[in-house]
C-alpha cells in the first residue's frame, strides 16, 4: 500500500486571499531582520544605505561611565560593550561597538568627541545595506547629565521590498507601490524567510516571499493603502481606498 504523500498546513490567519480566484503572485526579498505583516501594500528600494546612528548629550556630562547595547544584524544576537568613558572619542566608541559585536561586519566612528559634541556611527562591510537595530544607552554612571541615541539613516539593500510610505525619502523607492504582501513573513539575520512573526514560526525558511501583483482586494484587508497607492496599484471598482474593492493591474 503507497504511503500517503506529506502535506504541509499553514494557519490562514497569516494569509490575505484574494476575492477571485486568479491572482497573480512574484517572489520578493525583504530586508533582514524584518516582519511584514499579510496584506500590506509594498514598494521596491531603489538605493542602498548603510545604517548610521548618532549619539548626542542633554544636557553636558562631566564624568562617569556608559554601556551601549544592540543586536547583531548578522546574528540576531544581543550584545553590551565594556565601559565606556563619558569623553570618548567617536572612534573609541566605535571601537567598543566593533568589539561587544564580535567579528563579521565594521563600525566606523564620526563627528568628534563626547560630550558636546554628537557621535556618529556607521555600520559597513558584512553589515552593509542592513537594517540596524536601533541601540540603547545606559547612562547611570554618568555624571551631569544623559545620553541619547538615535536612528539617522535606515540600512537599506537596493532590491529589496518594504512597507510602502508615501512620505518616504525621494531615492528609497518605497514611495511607489508596487504589490501586496501576501503572507506575514520574518527575515531572519541571515536573509531566509519565514512564515509568521519573529515569535510564532512556521513552515520550513526560504528564499523569497509571494507578492501578489494583480487581483481582486478588500481594502479593509490592506495595510497601508492610501489614495496615492490605489493609483500605483491599479483601480477601485468600488467604495474608497479605506472601504472598497480593490483591482490590481499589474503595470
Amino acid at each position: 500500500m503507497p504511503m500517503a504523500a506529506v502535506v504541509s498546513t499553514y494557519n490562514l490567519d497569516n494569509r490575505v486571499i484574494p476575492l477571485y480566484p486568479g491572482g497573480k503572485r512574484i517572489h520578493v526579498n525583504i530586508p533582514p531582520g524584518a516582519t511584514i505583516v499579510k496584506g500590506t501594500v509594498l514598494g521596491q528600494i531603489t538605493s542602498s544605505a548603510n545604517a548610521l546612528q548618532t549619539i548626542s548629550d542633554t544636557p553636558t556630562i562631566t564624568a562617569g561611565t556608559f554601556t551601549i547595547s544592540g543586536t547583531n544584524p548578522l546574528t540576531g544576537e544581543t550584545f553590551t560593550t565594556a565601559a565606556i568613558a563619558y569623553d570618548a572619542t567617536a572612534a573609541a566608541v566605535a571601537t567598543a561597538v566593533q568589539t561587544a559585536l564580535g567579528s563579521g561586519g565594521t563600525v566606523t566612528g564620526g563627528g568628534g568627541a563626547l560630550p558636546g559634541t554628537d557621535v556618529t556611527l556607521t555600520f559597513s562591510g558584512a553589515y552593509a545595506g542592513r537594517p540596524v537595530a536601533l541601540m540603547t544607552i545606559s547612562s547611570a554612571g554618568l555624571t551631569g547629565g544623559t545620553l541619547a541615541i538615535a536612528n539617522t539613516t535606515v540600512g537599506r539593500s537596493a532590491g529589496t521590498f518594504a512597507a510602502y510610505s508615501d512620505g518616504a525619502s525621494a531615492g528609497t523607492g518605497t514611495d511607489t507601490a508596487r504589490g501586496i504582501m501576501e503572507y506575514t513573513m520574518t527575515a531572519r539575520a541571515d536573509g531566509r524567510v519565514y512564515i509568521g512573526t519573529a515569535t510564532d514560526q512556521e513552515g520550513e525558511g526560504r528564499d523569497s516571499c509571494p507578492m501578489y501583483y494583480t487581483g481582486t482586494f478588500r481594502t479593509t484587508d490592506l495595510t497601508g493603502l492610501t489614495a496615492a497607492a490605489v493609483a500605483d496599484l491599479g483601480r477601485l471598482i468600488s467604495g474608497t481606498f479605506g472601504d472598497g474593492i480593490l483591482v490590481l493591474s499589474g503595470s
